[in-house]
């Protein structure tokens, strides 16, 4: 069935049409614009190729360098360690007594070396010169040689102990510096060691210093001589000087020695020597020795045999008597004796003090008599010599005597003694003689 027709409605109102606007659209390339992007793309494409290809090669030597990099920063952290290594703190000592005070020791490690600071206080009232010993551990040097110093030393042992000499004045303080070379790597515990090892050391020379030298004599107690002048021997510490009875004897390098005694008397004579460390210490000892001289030489009288029975002489048996002439003395039936000898003597003269490493002249006078031979102390170098030079360079201050024996021409022996001080030497460099 179809629908019936039925005409539009009639619009209610009529509102005409906007008109249209023309919008360009893009140009459609030309075959010119074409071949100009081509040019433009394709070394474009090329160098993005080259770039990539690059890129992709230095990747790879990045990863195998990788390692290098991290080695060099490790090497760069173990320098900076190195650089940046704490200097251990100095190490103090305890202040040690002194005979004019106290010294107060130092130490620390600068550059490589040891340095020790030595500050010395004179709290006494007057000037002095102070004998310091110095004991260096071998821990840190073996030998002296190694040690330099601001101010002169003497070597007392070589494993090494030194001494200073040091004038301070009354109230005043000396420093004195040495130094030794060390590890630069040592540390505040390096340091600590060589301090208990100094401390140690010192303790064992303190013992040493202070031990009495021997001494002994191998001459036998109550040894018996026939003379008034004889010779004792004996043995002692080798660094030691010796006098007996007051002389100087000479000490070999075994430690022997032997001096001619003079002046002892019949009956028991003490004999003493005294022996004196090179630290000044003293020890002595002591022997008899008896002197028994033989009788003098003189011949009995003889007896006389009788042969006839002796007559009494009378009166009458007188001899005649000259008037004023007196009779003859009877006849001298004594010996004759020779004249006794004329007492002989002889002196020393010399100064009575010297300065360490100076040397030392002394003169022997005779009086009544005239020497065939002198015998002087300490070498034969100066014997039968009215004269003799001693040099002092390797005595230590102290004081020590010398001693001669002179033989005349009458055949007696004279014999003398003269002690002497050794100053020590307080100037820097030789000493002024």
């Amino acid at each position: 069935m179809r629908r019936p027709f039925a005409p539009p409605a009639p619009p209610t109102s009529l509102t005409p049409p906007a008109p249209a606007q023309f919008v360009p659209g893009p140009p459609k390339p030309t075959p010119a614009s074409k071949q100009r992007w081509l040019l433009i793309a394709v070394p474009i494409l090329v160098v993005a190729l080259i770039v990539g290809v690059v890129l992709a090669t230095r990747g790879g030597d990045e990863s195998a360098t990788a390692p290098t990099t991290t080695q060099l920063a490790a090497t760069t952290t173990t320098v900076q360690a190195t650089t940046t290594t704490a200097v251990p703190a100095p190490t103090v000592f305890s202040p040690e007594p002194t005979p004019a005070g106290a010294v107060t020791r130092t130490w620390s490690v600068e550059n490589g070396q040891l340095v020790s600071t030595l500050v010395f206080d004179n709290t006494s009232g007057a000037d002095t010169t102070i004998r310091h010993y110095e004991v260096v551990p071998k821990s840190v040097a073996a030998t002296a040689d190694l040690i330099t110093s601001d101010q002169p030393f003497t070597v007392i042992k070589n494993d090494p102990v030194i001494a200073y000499d040091l004038p301070i004045g009354a109230g005043k303080s000396m420093t004195v510096q040495y130094k030794i070379g060390v590890a630069a790597e040592s540390t505040s515990a390096t340091l600590e060691q060589w301090k208990s090892d100094q401390l140690t050391e010192a303790a064992a020379f303190t013992v040493e210093r202070n031990a009495p030298p021997a001494v002994a004599f191998t001459t036998p107690d109550q040894a018996t001589v026939d003379v008034v002048d004889a010779d004792v021997g004996g043995t002692a510490d080798p660094t030691a000087t010796v006098s007996v009875n007051g002389a100087a004897a000479t000490v070999n390098p075994d430690g022997t020695w032997l001096v001619h005694v003079v002046g002892m008397v019949p009956g028991p004579n003490a004999i003493t020597a005294t022996a004196t460390s090179r630290f000044g210490v003293p020890n002595t000892a002591a022997i008899t020795v008896n002197v028994v001289l033989p009788p003098p030489d003189t011949e009995p009288a003889p007896t006389p045999t009788p042969t006839t029975k002796p007559k009494p002489i009378s009166s009458t048996t007188l001899p005649p008597v000259t008037p004023g002439i007196p009779p003859p003395p009877p006849p001298d039936t004594a010996p004759i004796l020779p004249p006794p000898p004329a007492p002989i003597s002889i002196s020393i003269t010399g100064p009575g003090s010297v300065t360490q490493g100076c040397f030392i002249t002394f003169t022997a006078h005779p009086s009544g008599f005239t020497p065939v031979a002198i015998d002087w102390s300490g070498g034969t170098q100066w014997d039968n010599q009215l004269s003799a030079t001693y040099g002092t360079d390797t005595l230590t201050p102290g004081t020590y005597s010398i001693s001669l024996t002179a033989t005349a021409d009458t055949g007696g022996r004279a014999s003398a003694g003269k002690s002497f001080t050794v100053e020590p030497n307080v100037i820097q460099g030789p000493p002024v003689c």
